[in-house]
């Protein structure tokens, strides 16, 4: 005897079956779902879970994955990955991005930080450097500019200071009776 009536049996909302020989519809194990006929139950789709009693599978929240069919426990993805967007896998998080664990979006590094695959950090990049434009490494700020450690770019010295070299951290006052030149270098 099939189900016909989904509300015939309480609590069951619809994910039931009908075992061979019995009259009245069961509902089915925690780690399975009622196929749309009623005739048995299958293990729900990798990446989503469901409750006893429940009608349907949901995905597991952002973060969090299972690799296998019918499991009925899913995994967070630890700090320096984040979870597909089918919640069956962890993927690592790519260079300049980090997270914690438990997203489903690696956070991009700011400023003059940057980080590896796979990282649950960023790393600033050291005073008087900044981000190369291939965001690959830190690369040094050029003379007639600085950035001191709070900064996300290098910066012109401003009138009356230089930097001589690349990779200054800050500008140098010139001596009295001295200006900068058009460069700030000298």
């Amino acid at each position: 005897v099939a189900c016909a009536v989904v509300s015939a049996w309480p609590g069951s909302h619809g994910s039931v079956l009908s075992p061979p020989g019995s009259p009245q519809c069961s509902p089915c194990a925690p780690v399975t779902v009622a196929r749309n006929d009623h005739a048995s139950c299958v293990p729900w789709a990798a990446g989503t879970s469901r409750a006893f009693g429940s009608r349907s599978c949901a995905a597991f929240p952002d973060g969090y994955v299972s690799s296998a069919n019918g499991s009925s426990f899913c995994e967070r993805c630890e700090a320096g990955f984040m979870s597909s967007a089918t919640h069956t896998t962890c993927l690592l998080c790519p260079r300049n991005t980090f997270s914690l664990g438990g997203v489903s979006v690696c956070t991009e590094c700011e400023g003059s930080e940057l980080s590896e695959p796979g990282s649950a950090t960023c790393s600033p990049c050291a005073p008087g450097t900044v981000v190369s434009n291939d965001n690959a490494s830190c690369v040094p700020c050029a003379a007639g500019t600085s950035r001191a450690f709070d900064e996300s770019s290098c910066a012109a010295c401003p009138d009356g200071y230089v930097s001589s070299s690349n990779g200054s951290s800050f500008c140098e006052r010139c001596e009295a009776g001295f200006m900068s030149s058009a460069t700030h270098t000298t």
